[in-house]
C-alpha cells in the first residue's frame, strides 16, 4: 500500500514498483512466509505485536537487526484495511549490549579465576568478599565461601598478631593504602602460612569509606601475576525511533518528554504514565504532562494506588487492551485520576503488556474532539516504545553498575593488570587495557600504552 525510502532500499525498488505487489515478489519464500506470519499475528491479536528479525538490504547487501512492530489498520467501517509495520534498526544497540555483556563476563571471569587471593573488609575488619584463590589459600573449598563472609579477618590471623593487626588496620584506614605487611595466617587444616598484604581503600562518590581491596601473597612461593582485561564496554547508546531523547535525560524527564511528543501528535492536553507494580495489585504514578504539574499534582509522583480502587480509566489494565471514553462524565465508575482534581471530559488508556502481564498504563485526556482509533494506534506504539526504552536503559545501567564493580576490583588491586591481544601469530601482543598498578610498576601511563605493542612499550622483552 505504501512504504518509505528505507523500505525501498530493503527491496532495492521504488515505491511505485512495490505498490500492489507482495513480499513474495522480492524476497525468498521462507522470509516472506516469516513476514506474513507476523502480519497475521497482529491481525489475529487485533493490536500491535513486535518481533526481532535480521534482514539484508538488497540495495547494498548490508545486514541489520530490526525491532519490528506491526499493527492492524481498521477502516471507518471497522473492516481490516491493512497492516502497519515499523522496523527500528537496533543493530548498534544489539552490538553494544553484547559487548557490555562480554565485558562484564571478562571482569567476572578475571575476578573468579585470578590466581591472586583477594579479600575485601569493612571498616571493622569483617570480611565482605573473597575470591576462590583466597579460599584455596586458606584451605577452604570453593563452595565454602559463605562460611567466611561476615567473619572477622582476625579469626584467620594467629592470636599473637592481633594487637599488630589492630594497629596496622587503623593506619590502613587512615592512609588508604597498605603495602607488604606480613601476617601469619592459620589455614583451615591448622597449617600456618605467611602472607604479604597489599591493599587500598575504596570510597563512594562522596569520598566516604566503602570497603578495602586487598591482595594476599603467599610469600614462600611469591609470584607476580599479571591479569588481563579485554575491551572496555561503552555505555549502551540507545537508538530509538523517538528522536534520541533518552540519551541525555533521566528516566522521568525522558517519559515527560515522550509524553509531550505524544500529546502533540494527538492534541491531548494531559497525559500520565503509571507503572503496574510487581504484585499486579497496585499502580504507581511514574510521569505526567506539564499541565498536570501546573495543576499541583506533582505530590502524587511515585505514589502507589490499589488497582481495585481506580475507576474506568484503568480498564485498560483489567481488560488488557486500550479503552477510550469520549464522554467520560457519563461513565458510571469514572473517578478522576488519583490525587488530581482536573475534570476529565475524554480519556484514552493504553496498556503495555509483557509476558502476558500489564506492566504499564499510558493515559491521555481532555482532547477537544473525540479520540479516534488512529489516536489509540499511535499512542499504543509510543507507549510500547517508552516501555522498551526504559527496560533497556535499566538493563544497561545494571550491567554497567556490575561492570563498574568488577572494574573497581581490578583497578584497586596492587598487582599490575594488563589485557593484550595477540598479533603476528602470537609473536607479539598489543595492549588493550592497563590498570593503575600497571602504570606504577611499568612506570608508564595507560594513555601511552593502550594500542601499542608490548615490544614497543617494553623494549627487549621477547
Amino acid at each position: 500500500l505504501a512504504c518509505n525510502q528505507t523500505f525501498e532500499r530493503f527491496f532495492d525498488a521504488k515505491e511505485s514498483d512495490l505498490l500492489g505487489k507482495t513480499d513474495y515478489d522480492f524476497i525468498p519464500e521462507e522470509q516472506a512466509e516469516f513476514f506474513r506470519a507476523n502480519d497475521q499475528a497482529a491481525i489475529d491479536a487485533g493490536e500491535s505485536v513486535s518481533n526481532k528479525e535480521w534482514i539484508t538490504f538488497a540495495s547494498d547487501g548490508h545486514h541489520a537487526l530490526l525491532l519490528t512492530t506491526k499493527c492492524p489498520i481498521i477502516d471507518e467501517s471497522g473492516e481490516l484495511f491493512g497492516v502497519l509495520g515499523i522496523g527500528r534498526d537496533i543493530t548498534s544497540l544489539h552490538q553494544t549490549e553484547e559487548a557490555l555483556r562480554e565485558s562484564l563476563e571478562h571482569f567476572r571471569l578475571f575476578y573468579e579465576n585470578a590466581p591472586v587471593a583477594y579479600e575485601s573488609l569493612d571498616q571493622n575488619g569483617n570480611i565482605l568478599d573473597v575470591n576462590p584463590s583466597w579460599l584455596e589459600l586458606l584451605g577452604f573449598d570453593a563452595g565454602d565461601r559463605e562460611q567466611v563472609i561476615g567473619r572477622s579477618i582476625s579469626d584467620f590471623i594467629i592470636v599473637e598478631q592481633h594487637p599488630l593487626l589492630e594497629k596496622r588496620f587503623t593506619e590502613f584506614l587512615s592512609t588508604g593504602k597498605v603495602l607488604g605487611k606480613e601476617y601469619d595466617l592459620r589455614r583451615r587444616d591448622g597449617k600456618i602460612i605467611t602472607v604479604s598484604v597489599d591493599g587500598r581503600t575504596g570510597h563512594d562518590s562522596t569520598g566516604e569509606f566503602n570497603q578495602t581491596h586487598c591482595v594476599l601473597h603467599d610469600i614462600t612461593e611469591r609470584k607476580q601475576h599479571e591479569r588481563y582485561m579485554e575491551i572496555q564496554a561503552r555505555r549502551a547508546s540507545i537508538l530509538l525511533k523517538l528522536p534520541q531523547i533518552a540519551e541525555d535525560l533521566d528516566e522521568i524527564s525522558f517519559m515527560q518528554h515522550a509524553l509531550t511528543l505524544a500529546q502533540r501528535l494527538i492534541d491531548s492536553p494531559i497525559a500520565f504514565i503509571y507503572f503496574v507494580e510487581q504484585q499486579q495489585e497496585t499502580i504507581k504514578l511514574a510521569a505526567w504532562s506539564k499541565l498536570i504539574q501546573q495543576a499541583e499534582c506533582q505530590s502524587a509522583h511515585g505514589k502507589s494506588y490499589p488497582i481495585m480502587d481506580t475507576g474506568s480509566w484503568a480498564d485498560a489494565y483489567r481488560l488488557g487492551k486500550p479503552v477510550v471514553f469520549n464522554d467520560y462524565q457519563e461513565v458510571t465508575d469514572k473517578q478522576n485520576l488519583p490525587d488530581c482534581q482536573l475534570p476529565v471530559s475524554r480519556i484514552v488508556s493504553l496498556p503495555v503488556i509483557e509476558k502476558d502481564l500489564v506492566v504499564m498504563l499510558m493515559v491521555f485526556g481532555n482532547k477537544k474532539h473525540d479520540y479516534t482509533d488512529l489516536d489509540m494506534e499511535t499512542t499504543q506504539l509510543i507507549a510500547n516504545e517508552i516501555w522498551h526504552i526504559i527496560q533497556r536503559r535499566r538493563g544497561v545501567n545494571a550491567l554497567t553498575a556490575s561492570e563498574s564493580r568488577y572494574r573497581e576490583l581490578v583497578d584497586n588491586m596492587s598487582d599490575g593488570v594488563a589485557v593484550y591481544e595477540a598479533v603476528d601469530e602470537g609473536a607479539d601482543f598489543i595492549f588493550r587495557e592497563y590498570n593503575k598498578s600497571g602504570e606504577r610498576i611499568g612506570k608508564n601511563k595507560r594513555a601511552d600504552t593502550i594500542g601499542r605493542r608490548v615490544t614497543e612499550v617494553f623494549p627487549g622483552i621477547e
